[in-house]
């Protein structure tokens, strides 16, 4: 272990990010983009493997990425550094039973990014799926699709309450136009 942190900051130049022209070389990042600066002492040309983890406040959706880069003693990485794509979603669920005898569902969905789902909006609300499905005992009980409601990333549906008993429920997410996608699990205690 050379160096280790947190990395902070923002999403950066969302303009520049996702609507301008690549040019190859040109920097992407700016002063407000998340990052991590680390000084490695080396002496000699070394093969660093790059690892990151998060997010760090989503435990429930933290994936582990790394990349592997030779670095030169002297000879600083400028630009952009070394970039680090976290692919998925975060699922944030909520399941509740109601007097009504439903199963109120809500996920909020977000990319790793933190960027905002809204209809119409850059991550369009309509390009992602959210189901959610009950599961007894490991099998399939009950599922369904959660729609938009209109406030930023929150999906929502309900599902008939099944009887008494131990129950999970998955909420999937996905995104129509990347391979992105979150999975988590939220345990469902229906009666006694």
């Amino acid at each position: 272990m050379l160096a280790k942190g947190l990395i902070r900051g923002g999403t950066g130049d969302t303009p520049r990010i996702m609507k301008a022209a690549k040019v190859r070389g040109a920097q992407l990042t700016d002063a407000d983009t998340a990052g991590l600066d680390a000084v490695v002492d080396i002496s000699e040309p070394t093969l660093l493997r790059i690892r990151g983890v998060g997010p760090v406040g989503k435990p429930a959706a933290s994936v582990e990425v790394s990349s592997t880069q030779w670095v030169i003693p002297g000879r600083d990485i400028v630009g952009d550094g070394i970039v680090l794509s976290f692919p998925g979603l975060v699922v944030e669920p909520a399941a509740a039973l109601e007097p009504d005898g439903m199963i109120h569902l809500q996920a909020k969905v977000s990319p790793m990014c933190g960027c905002p789902i809204e209809a119409g909006g850059m991550w369009d609300a309509a390009n992602y799926n959210v189901r959610a499905t009950v599961l007894h005992r490991g099998k399939r009980f009950a599922e369904t699709s959660l729609a938009f409601t209109g406030r930023t990333g929150e999906y929502a549906g309900t599902l008939q309450k099944p009887a008494d008993g131990r129950y999970s429920v998955r909420f999937v997410a996905t995104d129509a136009k990347t391979s992105n996608a979150g999975v988590v699990v939220q345990a469902l205690k229906v009666g006694r």
